[in-house]
C-alpha cells in the first residue's frame, strides 16, 4: 500500500483481500499436516505473497520478488510475536482469542509495518520510485532470508540439532528475536542497495 508504485486502490485492495482469504484459508487447512509438508507448503504461500505483489506494484518480477522476500519476513515476524502472546496468555493468564489479544496484536503488526518502512527506506523509494534490482542483488537479499528463516525454523525441522530449542516458550522467543533481526537486516541491506545506486548515478551525472 505504501509503495511508490502502487497501482490504484480499485485494483489493490480486491487483491489483498482475495490473497488474504486464499492465504488465510490455505494455512488453516494445512496446519495439521506433517513435518515432511512443510517447505512445499511455504512456497506456495509465498507464491501466493509473488503474485499478489506484482499485480498491486508496477514492477517487473525481479523487483516483486525482492520485495516479496520483505513482506514475507515481516510476516514471520508478526505471527511469531502473535504466537509468542498467545502462548503466553494461554499458559499464563487463561485467555485465548479475546478482543483486548486481538486489539494486542493489530496494534503489534502495526507497529511492525510502521517500524518496517520508517528507518529510512520509504523515504529513499519516494526519491528514486523507478529504481530496478539486479538479479545478483536480488538472489543476495533471497540468501539472506533463506538462511535467517532456516535458522528461525530449526527446531521444528531438526528437533535433535544443537541449535535446536526444545520447549514451547523457547521456540517462540527463538523464532521472534530471529524474524526481527532478518526485518532488520534486510531493511539496512534495501537501504544500502539504494544508497549505492544513488552514489553511482551522481558520479555518472557529474561526469558527463
Amino acid at each position: 500500500l505504501i509503495h511508490p508504485q502502487r497501482r490504484s486502490l480499485k485494483r489493490v485492495i480486491p487483491v489483498l483481500a482475495i490473497g488474504s482469504i486464499f492465504l488465510y484459508l490455505f494455512m488453516s487447512r494445512t496446519g495439521h499436516l506433517p513435518v515432511g509438508y512443510f517447505v512445499p507448503l511455504m512456497l506456495i504461500d509465498v507464491a501466493a505473497l509473488l503474485f499478489e505483489f506484482h499485480l498491486c506494484v508496477q514492477t517487473d518480477w525481479k523487483g516483486a520478488v525482492f520485495w516479496t522476500i520483505r513482506a514475507f519476513m515481516l510476516g514471520e515476524f508478526n505471527a511469531a510475536l502473535e504466537w509468542l502472546l498467545l502462548s503466553y496468555g494461554v499458559v499464563y493468564a487463561g485467555a485465548h482469542r479475546s478482543p483486548v489479544y486481538i486489539g494486542v496484536v493489530c496494534g503489534l503488526t502495526t507497529a511492525g509495518v510502521v517500524a518496517a518502512t520508517g528507518l529510512g527506506e520509504h523515504h529513499l523509494m519516494k526519491k528514486q520510485p523507478d529504481m530496478t534490482f539486479t538479479g545478483t542483488e536480488v538472489l543476495g537479499e533471497l540468501l539472506i532470508g533463506l538462511l535467517l528463516y532456516a535458522i528461525s525454523n530449526i527446531s521444528f525441522i531438526a528437533k535433535s540439532s544443537p541449535f535446536a530449542a526444545r520447549y514451547a516458550q523457547e521456540i517462540l522467543m527463538l523464532r521472534m528475536y530471529i524474524d526481527g533481526a532478518a526485518v532488520v537486516i534486510l531493511c539496512f541491506y534495501t537501504i544500502v542497495l539504494y544508497q549505492s545506486k544513488a552514489e553511482v548515478e551522481n558520479r555518472t551525472l557529474r561526469t558527463m
